[in-house]
C-alpha cells in the first residue's frame, strides 16, 4: 500500500504531461545533473542506489527527482542513494540541491540522503545559505529525504544547515515532509546562526507571501553558534521583514535535541519572528540553550513580534532547558510582544521544562492571548514554575485569559511555584483552574508582583497560596482525584460539575472553551464544565469507555456537589421504562423512582429530606442497560 502511494508521484508526473517519460540515471544519463538537463516539464529523474558527488540544480524545472524509494518505499533505498556535495566546483555554490531559478511545488526532490553540503554564499546579506538545500526566490517540495551532516559557516552569517529558504521577489510554497533532517551545523562569528535544521523566511520585499507547510519530519541534532552575537532556532527559524508576510503550518513532527549558543539566543527548537504560524500535534523534547550562552529565550518555541495569528495546539513540551541562571532567562514556550495579535495556546502538555521565568510558558506584552486546556506538570523555575506573564506599561486592553489549565507538581525556587505575574496593566484573568502540589518560597501557587487585582474565579487552590492582589469567586480547595496521569479527572473529584461556562469582569463576559483537552465536547447544555484541562466522561458501569457509544443512556446530575435539590439527567436513544434508584455510601437503597418516558433527553429533580451530607450513587436502568453516577450533598 505505501509503495502504491508513493508511486503516485510520478503517476502524478506522467499525467500532467503526453510526452513525459523517466530518464534513469545512471543507465540513461551518467550523473543527476546530467538527468536534470536532459528533463523537460513534467519528466522523472530516477537515481539508482549508490554515492553521487555532485552539487545539482533544478534550473527552474517542474521535475521530479527521486530515488527509487518511490517505487519501492524501502527507506533503505533513501540511505542507500546519497548525494554528497563535499566536492564542489566552485565553493561559493555548495548547496547539495538547488532551486534558484523560480521553481515551485512541481520541483519535486525525494528518496536521498543529502549530506555534506556547505551553502551558497549570498554576497548581497552577505551570508551563507543552505548547506543541504537552497530555495531562492523559489518554492520545491521536499519530501521523504534525509538532510544530515551538512554544515554551514561563515564570518558574517548563517542561514539553514540543513534547508534554507528565503524570498524577496516572488510569493511561494515549500512543502517540508516526511523528512529527517539531522546533525547539521550552522556557525556564524559576526553576527548571526539562524536556523540548525531549517530556516524559512525573506529579508525584504513588498506584498509577497512566504509560505510553508513542514509536517511529518524528525528534526534533531542540529546546532546553531554564533561567536559573538545571536543564535536562533537550533531545529528551525521562521522569519519575515517589511511587506513579507510569512506563515508556517508546523504539524505532526519530532522537534528532539536541537541547541543553540551565542550571546544572545532564541528558540532552540523553533524560533517565529515578525512570522505567523500553527503548529499543532507535535513533540518538542530535551531541546536547549547551551550553559555558555548569556541571554536565553525558549528552549522550544519563541514567537517575537508575531506578524500574523500564532495557534499552538496539542503538542508535547517536555524536558526543555532554559539555564536557570540567567535573569532574562525564559522557560520552554514564550511569546514577546504580541500586544493585540492573536495567540491562542490549547490543549499542550508541558512537563519537565526548566527556565529562569516560566519553566512551562512565558509572555511578554501578549494581551490577545488564550491559554487553555493544557496540563502544566514538572516544570520549574526561579519565577513561575509553569507559567510566568509580563506586562510592563503600555496600551490598555483585554487581559490575556487563563483557563481551563491543570497546574500540578510545578515548583519555583522564588516566587510563583505555578503563576507569577508582573506588570502595569491587564492583568492575567484565571478561571476553571487546578492548582495542585505545586510548590515556590513565596506563592506557591500563584504569586502576583503588581498593583494589580487579578481575577482568580472558580479554581481548586489553596487560596493560601495566592501571595499578591486577588479577587475572585467560586473556588474550592480539594484533592482533584486524578486518574493516572495529571491531566484526567476520575469521578469522585469534586473538580466536576465545578466550573462555569462564563464570567463577567469589568463588564466583559469571558467565556470557557467549548471542548477539553481531548476535544471532548464541555456539558453546556446541561450542566456546569468542569474545572481544569479534562472534561469528566460519561461513567458507565460494567463498560469501557471504547464502548460508551453503544450505551442506550446517558447519566448526570447537577448542581453536583449540592445542598438542597439536584436534577438528574439522562439521555434516552429510545422509549423506555425508566427506573432510577438512589443508594448511600453503604449501599443502602434510599429512593426508587419509575417512569415511563420518550426518546430523548429527561430530566428529575431529586430533592433528599433528613439526609446526611455524603456520597449518593445513582443507579439508571433503561431498556436492559444500566449506567450509574455519584452525587455529593453537601448542606
Amino acid at each position: 500500500m505505501k509503495t502504491k502511494i508513493l508511486f503516485t508521484i510520478i503517476l502524478a508526473s506522467l499525467w500532467l504531461g503526453i510526452f513525459a517519460q523517466i530518464i534513469h540515471v545512471p543507465a540513461d544519463q551518467p550523473t543527476i545533473q546530467a538527468g536534470i538537463n536532459a528533463a523537460a516539464t513534467s519528466d522523472t529523474v530516477l537515481v539508482d542506489a549508490g554515492t553521487y558527488f555532485e552539487n545539482i540544480n533544478f534550473n527552474g524545472k517542474a521535475i521530479t527527482v527521486a530515488s527509487n524509494f518511490i517505487m519501492d518505499g524501502d527507506t533503505n533505498t533513501i540511505n542507500n542513494t546519497i548525494i554528497n556535495g563535499s566536492q564542489p566546483d566552485n565553493p561559493d555554490f555548495a548547496s547539495v540541491v538547488s532551486f534558484t531559478t523560480g521553481e515551485d511545488t512541481t520541483s519535486i526532490i525525494s528518496g536521498f540522503t543529502i549530506t555534506g553540503g556547505t551553502g551558497l554564499l549570498d554576497a548581497s546579506v552577505p551570508a551563507r545559505i543552505g548547506g543541504g538545500i537552497v530555495c531562492i526566490n523559489a518554492g520545491a517540495k521536499i519530501i521523504h529525504n534525509k538532510i544530515i551532516s551538512n554544515e554551514v559557516d561563515h564570518q558574517t552569517t548563517a542561514f539553514g544547515a540543513g534547508i534554507a529558504c528565503t524570498m524577496y521577489l516572488q510569493s511561494k510554497w515549500i512543502v517540508i515532509e516526511h523528512n529527517i533532517i539531522a546533525d547539521n551545523y550552522n556557525h556564524a562569528i559576526d553576527d548571526g546562526a539562524y536556523g540548525g535544521g531549517i530556516f524559512i523566511g525573506a529579508n525584504t520585499g513588498s506584498n509577497i507571501e512566504v509560505k510553508a507547510r513542514v509536517s511529518y519530519n524528525t528534526i534533531e541534532n542540529n546546532y546553531c553558534y554564533g561567536e559573538i552575537y545571536r543564535a536562533d532556532g537550533g531545529g528551525i527559524k521562521i522569519e519575515g521583514s517589511g511587506g513579507v508576510n510569512t506563515m508556517v503550518y508546523f504539524n505532526n513532527n519530532l522537534v528532539k535535541n536541537n541547541s543553540i549558543r551565542s550571546k544572545w539566543t532564541r528558540g532552540a527548537g523553533l524560533c517565529g519572528i515578525s512570522a505567523g504560524a500553527e503548529i499543532a500535534n507535535n513533540d518538542f523534547s530535551n531541546n536547549y540553550i547551551d550553559t555558555n550562552s548569556i541571554n536565553f529565550r525558549g528552549a522550544a518555541i519563541i514567537f517575537k513580534y508575531p506578524s500574523g495569528k500564532v495557534i499552538i495546539i496539542n503538542n508535547q513540551f517536555s524536558n526543555n532547558v532554559s539555564p536557570i541562571v540567567c535573569e532574562s532567562g525564559t522557560g520552554a514556550v514564550n511569546i514577546m510582544d504580541g500586544y493585540e495579535t492573536v495567540v491562542t495556546v490549547d490543549g499542550n502538555i508541558f512537563t519537565n521544562n526548566v527556565g529562569q521565568k516560566g519553566g512551562g510558558f512565558f509572555s511578554r506584552r501578549s494581551y490577545n492571548l488564550t491559554v487553555s486546556n493544557n496540563v502544566f506538570s514538572g516544570n520549574s523555575a526561579d519565577k513561575g514554575g509553569a507559567l510566568a506573564s509580563y506586562h510592563p506599561s503600555g496600551d490598555e486592553s483585554s487581559p490575556p485569559l487563563i483557563v481551563n489549565n491543570t497546574f500540578y507538581g510545578n515548583s519555583a525556587s522564588d516566587k510563583g511555584g505555578a503563576v507569577r505575574f508582573i506588570g502595569e496593566l491587564n492583568a492575567p484573568l484565571i478561571f476553571n483552574c487546578i492548582f495542585w502540589e505545586n510548590e515556590a518560597t513565596l506563592g506557591k501557587d500563584i504569586f502576583n508582583e503588581s498593583g494589580l487585582e487579578m481575577v482568580i474565579s472558580y479554581s481548586d487552590i489553596n487560596t493560601d497560596n495566592i501571595s499578591g492582589l486577588w479577587t475572585g469567586e467560586g473556588n474550592i480547595n480539594e484533592d482533584p482525584e486524578f486518574k493516572d496521569d495529571s491531566c484526567h479527572l476520575d469521578w469522585p473529584s469534586l473538580c466536576v460539575n465545578a466550573g462555569t461556562d462564563s464570567l463577567e469582569v469589568y463588564g466583559v463576559w469571558y467565556y470557557s472553551p467549548l471542548t477539553d483537552i481531548d476535544s471532548d465536547a464541555r456539558p453546556f447544555e446541561w450542566t456546569k464544565p468542569d474545572i481544569g484541562a479534562d472534561e469528566a466522561k460519561w461513567y458507565y458501569v460494567g463498560r469501557e469507555e471504547s464502548e460508551a457509544q453503544d450505551i442506550n443512556s446517558k447519566l448526570w446530575s447537577y448542581p453536583n456537589p449540592f445542598s438542597n435539590f439536584t436534577t438528574i439527567a439522562y439521555e434516552l436513544q429510545q422509549s423506555s421504562n425508566v427506573q432510577i434508584t438512589i443508594y448511600n455510601h453503604l449501599g443502602k437503597q434510599i429512593e426508587v423512582i419509575e417512569k415511563s418516558q420518550p426518546q430523548g433527553l429527561q430530566k428529575i429533580v431529586w430533592s433528599p429530606v433528613d439526609l446526611p451530607n455524603g456520597v449518593y450513587y445513582i443507579r439508571l436502568q433503561a431498556s436492559g442497560n444500566v449506567a450509574s453516577g455519584k452525587m455529593i450533598l453537601m448542606r
